[in-house]
């Protein structure tokens, strides 16, 4: 694991994705974030023999994702709070601790604006396209992550496991393109659509 930067310097590496979010199955990959001090850019790094996806950022190209610069892709800037995960980074630098510390302390009374447009944006497409895509479980999460927030002000990975059983049952049916999941889907994004509303006004 992280052979494949052994030539860099990693300032940081941490579990993403499944790992992170708790809904890790015997089939899934592992997703991997890393932070390298010497990169211009992001990269997609795929170890098939091992199961592993790398998300590779340059230093700069981190900062602009985690704080939802337009110029990063809305699919990069939605997984924005696995860094909030209970797990111990792989990797931490000594000389990248305060940064990693500043990220999982944001206030996301100045972010939640850019969270849910982001969320709103990758995801109706594809509900426009009535299709279902395996990775909108986490729309169930994020649907509590956000109630949690307004309710308590704390931004974090949800632990509900009712919320947890549900991402595990979609992420088993998906294929079903049954319209009861669509109409959950939308219902989620409506509510999403409403506080980016609230927190304009």
């Amino acid at each position: 694991m992280l052979n494949e930067f052994r030539n860099n310097k990693i300032l940081l590496a941490y579990y993403a994705g499944s790992s992170a979010y708790g809904t890790r199955t015997e089939t899934s990959d592992i997703d991997i974030v890393v932070v390298l001090d010497d990169l211009n850019g992001s990269m997609h790094i795929s170890n098939e023999e091992l199961g592993i996806e790398y998300f590779v950022f340059g230093k700069e190209d981190y900062a602009r994702k985690m704080t939802f610069n337009h110029e990063v892709s809305a699919y990069l800037k939605l997984f924005n709070d696995d860094i909030l995960s209970v797990e111990q980074p792989i990797v931490l630098d000594e000389s990248f601790v305060t940064d990693y510390e500043n990220y999982r302390s944001r206030d996301f009374n100045n972010l939640i604006a850019d969270y849910t447009d982001t969320v709103i944006e990758y995801y109706q497409h594809f509900l426009s396209e009535n299709a279902l895509k395996k990775n909108m479980y986490h729309l169930y999460r994020i649907e509590k992550q956000v109630k949690t927030f307004i309710d308590t002000g704390q931004f974090q990975i949800t632990k509900d496991e009712s919320v947890k059983e549900k991402m595990m049952v979609f992420k088993e049916n998906y294929q079903s393109n049954s319209m009861d999941y669509m109409k959950e889907l939308r219902d989620i994004l409506k509510y999403l659509k409403e506080v980016r509303k609230h927190v304009t006004d």
